[in-house]
Formats: C-alpha cells, structure tokens, sequence
C-alpha cells in the first residue's frame, strides 16, 4: 500500500467526520473531545509511514516490511495504552469513551479501505493477508471532492446547511449504488465467461468509476476483459502468462521481499524468469500494465548464482 492510498484514505474518513460532525446534534453529543478522539482513530494507521522509514534502508525494504498499525493488534495495542493513560489521569468511564471513539475513527478507515482493490490488512503483521471487496477505487477520490465541497459550503451558507448536508449525502449513495451496481453486474459477468473451477475477480481500474477490468485466471494464464461505462460492453484483452517456468518460481518465492510484492503488493502479477550461467533474473509486473503494453508497476530481482548477491529494483511504484 503507498503513502497516496493511505493519505487519501485517511482524508476522506477525516472529512467525513467533520461534516457529521457540523450536524448540531452530532456536534453536541460528541463534543470536541470526542472529535479527537475520533479523528485520533482514523490517522492511527498513518504512524506506520514514519516507524517504516526509519527502520528501512530504501523504498523497496519499506514497502516490503508489514505494517503495524494497519493491523487490528497493533491497533488496539496503541490504543488501549493511550486508554489507560487517560484512565490514570481522568478516570476508567472517560478512557472506555475515548478508545470507544477511536476505534470507531480506526473502523471507518479500515471499511474504506477494505471496499477497494488496496484492501485492509486487518491481520497485520501476522499475516500480510488483505480483507477487499473491491467496490470502489482506491482513495475514493470522488467522495472526499463531494465531503471537502460540503463542508466548505456548510461555512459559506450556514442557512443552508441541512440542504447542503442531504445533498452530499445523496450523491454519496448515488456513488455507492453506482458502484455496487457496476461490482455485481461485472461479477455476473466474469461468472458467464468463466467455467465454474476458475476464480474471477473485479476491480474498478483507475481513479473514477468509469473503467473496470474482470479478470478469469486459469491455471497459468491471465484472461483479462475491459469495461467502459460509457462504451458499455465487456471487452476481452490479450490473455497473459501468469509464469514461464513455475519451478523456478517457486524457488525464487523463497525471498521474502519477492514473496511480498508477489502476494500482496501487486495486483494479477505476471512474472518472467530468465537465467544465464551466471545469473538468475525475474521480472514482476502488475497485469493491467502489461495488457496494453505499457511501462508500469514492476519489480526486477536479480541474483548472482556464483557469489549470491541479491538486487532488487522498483520501476514506477508511487
């Protein structure tokens, strides 16, 4: 998961709490303590980018490393220390409220983040496994323009506030049910051109609710379909290999940071392995990159045979 995905993602869980937040009612019940401790909750997963940074010698060791806060464990952990320090100061009753709200701050940016193809490494850093129904698209670029828009308008016509509050609410289940809608209708889809013993997945592709891509994973291949909301049909794309020599990468699955990005860095990887008599090289690169062929997401992964050195090098992850 990047730094963009987890800040945009945090921003729209942000904003959505300051504009429930705007709501006299809410307002009131909650109290600004309250909202700290909900915002507090929602910006926990971010003290991972600095504990990473400091702890990595490059950008590939950082993004190969688990994450601590993401995880529930690591979480809670932090949490319920900080519980128990207002516990000391202000009493048991106050520290079961603030850890009640931020937990519900943590929540909402794990739900966000397990609706899109990033997913919510929940088990972290047991297991780097991710719980995605990918909906929507990653950070929610969308939702966070129509709660930044509201909130701004909630400060500019004060009158209107109620108004300006049902109207972005409306457009955010007009943007849940479109992509709902479009997540079931593509699944029924893939389930169509796919026999029963293959696995399908849906994901929207890129930052919009325009582009998806469905993909029917055989047992060595990739066969990707494209949709477009404004074409409207489900288009095939030039089938891949998901691997040109499988017992040659399995060994190479034995190193941790290539199992990582493998498994749950990037999405449909397609690998290549070339060998020489010096020299073992593989090449991993995201599916939707390579159909059409274009530079995109990809590990390279180099080992001397004789001496054992390892090299790894990113191309365009940000």
């Amino acid at each position: 998961m990047t730094e963009r995905i987890m800040l945009l993602t945090a921003t729209t869980a942000i904003l959505a709490v300051l504009l429930a937040y705007n709501q006299p009612r809410v307002g009131r019940r909650l109290g600004r303590g309250g909202l700290l401790c909900v915002l507090a909750g929602t910006l926990t997963p971010l003290l991972d980018y600095p504990l990473l940074l400091m702890r990595s010698a490059d950008r590939i060791e950082y993004l190969a490393q688990p994450r601590l806060f993401h995880g529930l464990f690591g979480a809670l952990l932090l949490l319920g220390g900080v519980a128990v320090l207002i516990a000391m100061l202000h009493g048991s009753r106050h520290a079961l409220r603030s850890l009640g709200l931020a937990l519900y701050g943590l929540a909402l940016y794990d739900l966000l983040l397990a609706l899109t193809p990033a997913g919510a490494p929940l088990l972290e850093p047991f297991s780097p496994y991710r719980v995605a129904l990918p909906v929507f698209p990653a950070g929610h670029l969308l939702p966070l323009l129509i709660l930044a828009a509201a909130l701004v308008l909630n400060e500019l016509a004060r009158r209107w506030r109620r108004a300006v509050m049902w109207s972005a609410a409306g457009m955010l289940v007009a943007y849940v049910a479109a992509g709902t809608g479009q997540y079931v209708f593509l699944r029924i889809q893939g389930a169509m051109l796919a026999p029963p013993e293959r696995a399908v997945s849906v994901a929207p592709d890129g930052a919009w609710l325009s582009r998806w891509i469905v993909v029917v994973r055989d047992d060595n291949t990739y066969r990707p379909y494209r949709y477009d909301l404004w074409e409207g049909d489900l288009r095939p794309a030039e089938s891949v290999a998901r691997w040109n020599d499988e017992a040659r990468m399995l060994r190479l699955l034995d190193d941790p940071i290539v199992y990582r990005f493998f498994h749950y860095r990037f999405d449909h990887p397609v690998a290549r392995v070339d060998v020489s008599d010096s020299q073992l090289s593989l090449i991993v690169q995201e599916l939707r990159d390579q159909s059409p062929p274009v530079p995109g997401r990809t590990l390279y992964f180099e080992t001397d045979g004789e001496r054992g050195e390892r090299v790894y090098r990113l191309q365009r992850f940000d």
